[in-house]
């Protein structure tokens, strides 16, 4: 019987490494917090969690591989995915990504990631000196997610057979420069001529 146990099939790379929550302490449960979304699993069932970031589906041969790579469903597991962004700026091919995930799987949850919030259509104007944003792009993401039921805010897996049950918190986040502590590339040339040509540089608007 695997009791608490959250896994992830595939070779050593493809995806998340398998943890293990059955040496959790005896009673270590606690009631979920006021206000965060509950799931409970039925008696007897097992949580699966699966980790896919990067799928970048507006490539026709990734969103292929959506289509036909995902694992199979298992007797007794309850699969939850959860989708680490860069799948598409496209609400439409957004969608359609999301769409597969959630046929698959019993719950999804979705963190977008900088290609998610890149805004490549012409500026649209909402006013004088108002114009479409990443922010603006963000919300149309999760206006998304909220319409098909995927996840975007704290969910809870109540797991009645393990010693504990499972908080996935999906954060929202951005990269700033102060993070980067190696030292830059030889020549300034270099280093300009990269953030001219990084897409984030142009298609993150705030």
């Amino acid at each position: 019987k695997r009791e608490g146990r959250i896994q992830s099939p595939g070779p050593p790379g493809d995806l998340a490494a398998p943890m293990d929550l059955s040496g959790a302490p005896p009673n270590s449960k606690q009631a979920p917090p006021v206000g965060i979304k509950t799931v409970s699993l039925a008696p007897g069932q097992y949580c699966r969690m699966f980790v896919i970031s990067d799928a970048h589906a507006d490539h026709p041969s990734n969103l292929e591989w959506i289509n036909t790579r995902l694992p199979e469903i298992v007797t007794g597991a309850f699969d939850v995915c959860l989708c680490a962004g860069d799948l598409s700026d496209n609400p439409t091919t957004m969608r359609e990504a999301l769409g597969v995930f959630k046929r698959r799987f019993d719950e999804v949850i979705f963190v977008p990631g900088n290609h998610d919030v890149w805004v490549k259509q012409p500026a649209v104007s909402f006013g004088p000196s108002q114009q479409r944003t990443s922010l603006d792009q963000l919300a149309t993401m999760q206006q998304l997610c909220e319409l098909i039921g995927v996840r975007t805010t704290p969910l809870w897996i109540i797991c009645p057979d393990a010693q504990q049950d499972l908080l996935v918190v999906p954060l929202n986040s951005w990269y700033h420069h102060d993070f980067d502590r190696d030292p830059d590339l030889p020549g300034d040339a270099v280093n300009a001529d990269f953030m001219a040509l990084w897409s984030d540089t142009r298609m993150c608007k705030w």
